[in-house]
């Protein structure tokens, strides 16, 4: 009840952008955005400019005592699916195939980084890390402007929780932040693989029917013929073509005018 009247602060992180935005539950506005800041690129693959960037913006909106959600760019994230052994029992024959496939994709160990899972027994399922370093300065940060962290996730998670219940049947799921799509691939109810596509630059009409084409192929999987999405394609992605296209979330409506940032804090949220 006290999330309904006071709902969390949502802060949106990019590799180049943070963005502090508020809901409003009660008028139908997607919400205000109360302070952006750049970051400046970092070489070392440090996140000093994020720590200085989230000062910059605490300080500016003195929201102190507010929660907060916070909603990380995909990019900056790492997904993959991990199929159960057989016979696994325990949570940890679980993790434990976890750790091996994260290995096996990106050759190093899931330390440094804090992984969140959809565990099954049954059925292969989705994983996805998020650098412990980088966590541990929004945390830092937020807690020395008294801000409670109520939740953290990759931009895809927070809007596939939003959605996934009111997918239409047979269609795929996406989401877009700046030239990139996550794409989710959905096998009846179930998600069962995560893509990074680059969109084009040059207006391909026959693009999008193409790349879910191909990567129904590699999956085995006839190819779907509808996507819903967050975020905004091209308006050259959405024209008549065998793909039928969906936004559902809002973004590029006409007279909502959030910056890329502002979007991505938005992602997920019930508004």
């Amino acid at each position: 009840m006290l999330e309904l009247l006071n709902p969390p602060l949502r802060l949106g992180i990019s590799g180049t952008a943070v963005s502090l935005l508020r809901l409003h539950r009660w008028n139908g506005a997607p919400g205000r955005v109360l302070a952006e800041q750049s970051i400046a690129p970092s070489e070392d693959g440090s996140f000093a400019a994020l720590a200085s960037a989230l000062e910059t913006l605490f300080a500016s909106t003195r929201c102190q005592g507010a929660s907060l959600q916070v909603v990380i760019a995909d990019d900056l994230a790492r997904f993959w699916q991990v199929t159960p052994p057989p016979q696994a029992l325990r949570l940890s024959d679980l993790d434990a195939a976890i750790a091996v496939r994260f290995h096996a994709l990106y050759g190093e160990s899931l330390a440094g980084w804090t992984m969140q899972a959809d565990r099954a027994i049954h059925a292969p399922f989705l994983a996805v890390a998020m650098p412990q370093t980088m966590l541990d300065v929004v945390q830092r940060s937020a807690k020395a402007h008294k801000l409670a962290i109520v939740g953290n996730a990759p931009q895809f998670i927070h809007c596939w929780n939003r959605w996934c219940k009111h997918l239409a049947s047979g269609a795929w799921f996406g989401v877009v932040h700046g030239t990139l799509l996550t794409l989710g691939v959905v096998d009846g109810a179930r998600l069962c693989a995560l893509r990074t596509l680059s969109l084009p630059t040059n207006g391909e009409a026959d693009w999008l029917a193409v790349s879910l084409a191909r990567e129904a192929l590699l999956l085995g999987l006839a190819a779907p013929t509808r996507l819903q999405v967050c975020g905004a394609l091209p308006t050259a992605l959405l024209g008549t073509g065998p793909v039928r296209c969906e936004i559902l979330d809002g973004a590029g409506r006409q007279g909502q005018t959030h910056s890329l940032a502002g979007w991505l804090a938005l992602s997920g949220a019930r508004w």
